[in-house]
């Protein structure tokens, strides 16, 4: 359950909960209850004191070396929730990270080469796919990136391929062998897609899915700020 809104009624309909849990004799196995505090502006003290009275971890950042505030983050369905970007990017940058243990296994030499290329194409490339859809583009360009450069590795050791490169030795994707690879099958190409490229188009058709659940709630929201 996720609530949204201002401190006073978003603890108003937590309590509320709180009271029909008791009632209802639900019981919690795991305590995953926080407060986010997205905020560039430190955390007001109702806030502060509501969270402690109701032990309710705040995540709520903190306050920066030149004396701003830097809001929180947190991940809420498997996506990051914050209002800088660079926090978000370093958090996609670290689950990327996650996944390089699968690609040097599936790319060992010991690997059949057509084992590691199945395993790459249906449990490898769709691992951000997710996140294509959660996250905007803007944010994901960084991450996305970093995971195609780690996918056409993968695809380089197993294949036995050799890519043009820059001076620094990142992957040139203008290299004609990669354009081959993240062509579609449909167009002769090996249908690895790259992550960076298909992520507007990702989260723009995900948006649209889902606009007959959200449009309610974006038409209260709009109608609540014009009175305001």
């Amino acid at each position: 359950l996720e609530l949204v809104g201002e401190p006073e009624r978003v603890f108003a309909a937590y309590d509320k909960v709180v009271a029909m849990e008791g009632q209802e004799e639900i019981r919690r196995d795991s305590d995953k209850r926080f407060v986010l505090w997205i905020h560039n502006a430190p955390p007001p003290l109702s806030l502060i004191q509501g969270c402690a009275q109701r032990g309710l971890l705040l995540k709520a950042g903190q306050e920066q070396d030149d004396g701003s505030w830097k809001g929180g983050i947190a991940t809420i369905l498997g996506a990051p929730f914050s209002a800088n970007k660079d926090d978000i990017e370093e958090w996609v940058s670290s689950q990327v990270l996650k996944h390089v243990e699968f690609f040097d296994a599936i790319s060992h030499e010991a690997m059949p080469t057509q084992v590691g290329l199945t395993l790459l194409r249906n449990g490898g490339v769709p691992r951000m796919n997710y996140l294509t859809r959660t996250l905007t583009p803007n944010s994901l360009q960084k991450g996305a990136a970093e995971f195609d450069e780690l996918i056409l590795r993968t695809l380089e050791r197993t294949l036995k391929l050799e890519y043009k490169r820059k001076e620094d030795g990142a992957v040139d994707i203008n290299d004609p062998v990669i354009r081959a690879l993240q062509r579609p099958v449909r167009l002769a190409g090996m249908g690895i897609r790259s992550i960076e490229f298909i992520s507007p188009i990702a989260f723009f058709s995900a948006n649209v899915q889902a606009l007959p659940h959200t449009a309610p709630f974006l038409r209260v929201r709009n109608a609540s700020q014009q009175d305001w």
